[in-house]
């Protein structure tokens, strides 16, 4: 004969079963959520790392671009003509502009050692950009302005190639 004890008894042993089920069932949905936030949170840095990367190597072909131009004005035994600077003019714009996405998106990194290059890198691409805009005025500084941005991009590259190693360990 079931007596009550046996009721309460029973009655125990499933609502302790039904408590442990829901506190195993709430760590285990915590836990996956916190690691499928964090995998995400990975994704999203990697794509910003990989959106610079390809960023500041566009604008470094725009200025590659920009000085096969000049050199070319340069060679040339006659005036440049109003399309060739037209054409300086905008791989000036669109070199700056290029420059300029890349910057945003290492403020989105956060690196502050990447920021104080690229803004360095900038700036030397402002001073380029100013005298390739003034061409032929001023063409003897041309040199000097080239090999800042040089020096710059390889600065530069080196801190992006530490972050693709960091999110790649």
């Amino acid at each position: 004969m079931i007596t009550y004890l046996d009721v309460l008894d029973t009655a125990v042993k499933i609502g302790l079963g039904a408590a442990i089920t829901a506190a195993a069932g709430h760590f285990a949905t915590k836990t996956k959520n916190e690691l499928d936030q964090k995998l995400e949170r990975e994704k999203y840095f990697r794509s910003l790392v990989e959106r610079l990367s390809i960023g500041f190597e566009d604008c470094a072909s725009s200025i590659i671009r920009l000085l096969v131009n000049l050199q070319q004005v340069e060679n040339a035994e006659t005036v440049p003509s109003p399309e060739k600077l037209s054409q300086i003019h905008q791989l000036c714009i669109e070199a700056y502009e290029q420059s300029n996405t890349v910057d945003a998106i290492a403020n989105l990194v956060g690196t502050a050692e990447l920021q104080r290059a690229l803004g360095e890198y900038n700036e030397h691409i402002s001073e380029l950009l100013e005298l390739a805009i003034a061409y032929p005025k001023n063409k003897e500084n041309i040199p000097q302005a080239i090999s800042k941005i040089n020096t710059g991009r390889d600065a530069t590259r080196a801190l992006i190639r530490q972050l693709f190693n960091q999110i790649h360990e």
